[in-house]
């Protein structure tokens, strides 16, 4: 079952990989594995809240995976910007935090752009 939910996951069959992962939870749990990688497709099927869950829940399971904190990151970034942008986009033209917002989207476009190597099977959520 695993490698026809990694086949579909790769296959762009995210219903499908969805599924038999959460299959395979339900048969073993504590499978960190399985949870980092129904947390990859939650973060590329735009999902943060259930990658973020998932995400963790790998983590408490194996918190020495540097690939899981990586991806944690980088949907939590992307959350951040999502909310900082709408913060600027009501802020008012006089409103000092208008300025503020708007420097921390800078540093966050800048902090998402530096490209490090990715970790082996991190998602690029």
């Amino acid at each position: 079952m695993h490698r026809d939910a990694e086949a579909a996951y790769q296959d762009g069959d995210d219903v499908r990989s969805e599924k038999l992962l959460q299959a395979l939870l339900r048969t073993a749990p504590n499978d960190a594995e399985t949870w980092f990688r129904l947390a990859n497709l939650y973060a590329r099927s735009d999902r943060p809240e259930q990658a973020t869950e998932a995400y963790q829940r790998s983590l408490m399971l194996n918190p020495a995976d540097s690939r899981a904190w990586h991806n944690l990151a980088v949907v939590r970034l992307r959350q951040a910007q999502a909310a900082l942008t709408q913060a600027h986009a009501t802020a008012g033209e006089d409103d000092t935090l208008r300025a503020k917002t708007a420097a921390m989207i800078d540093l966050l476009q800048q902090a998402q752009s530096a490209k490090a190597p990715a970790a082996k099977d991190a998602a690029k959520p």
